[in-house]
């Protein structure tokens, strides 16, 4: 029979950080009204507290989190995969 879980779902060693979970915990070490949070992001309350629950979110909605919380959310993700950027040489097209 064939196997029809859901791959992308099985948990392995090399997962991604759950970023929900470090969105609330950067809210809850910054002191920040989540209200407020929501407001700046202009999201009603339950969208906010949805994207706690989620392992991952869109770079869009990061970068929007990020402006809002004066946090780089998109460095500290970086930092966490423990891989040095790459910094050869380039070729620029002009």
């Amino acid at each position: 029979m064939r196997d029809r879980s859901k791959k992308y779902l099985q948990k392995t060693g090399k997962d991604c950080l759950d970023i929900g979970n470090l969105v609330a915990w950067i809210i809850q070490e910054k002191h920040l009204k989540k209200k407020n949070i929501g407001e700046q992001l202009n999201i009603v309350p339950s969208t906010l507290n949805q994207y706690f629950k989620q392992p991952s979110l869109q770079v869009g909605i990061l970068w929007r989190l990020s402006q809002a919380l004066e946090y780089n959310l998109l460095i500290d993700v970086g930092e966490r995969l423990n891989i040095p950027v790459w910094a050869g040489d380039v070729a620029s097209e002009s």
